[in-house]
């Protein structure tokens, strides 16, 4: 988990201004939700927080899945929130 979190932060930082990691989840999530953040990535599973997240950005006209792009599910070992023009965009830089 930790190399996957490493080389998504380093692949993220060649495509994008600004790369935060903090927590909670659900800060972000309120965030790409209300427009002020693009995406959000998680790895190593889902989490209690990502649940409400995932409904507050999906309601929003977000888009919802797991870093390789397929549907998310609370079994995936992955999560990924960000705004419709830039989803596909995350997931390829994710996927590098």
């Amino acid at each position: 988990v930790v190399r996957r979190v490493g080389s998504s932060i380093t692949a993220m930082l060649l495509d994008a201004l600004v790369v935060r990691v903090a927590v909670p989840a659900t800060l972000h999530l309120l965030n790409v939700a209300a427009g002020r953040i693009d995406a959000f990535w998680h790895y190593a599973g889902a989490r209690a927080d990502l649940l409400p997240g995932a409904l507050l950005v999906t309601e929003a006209g977000g888009r919802i899945s797991d870093a390789q792009g397929r549907p998310w599910t609370p079994q995936s070992d992955s999560f990924l929130a960000a705004a419709p023009g830039v989803h596909t965009d995350a997931v390829t830089t994710l996927s590098r």
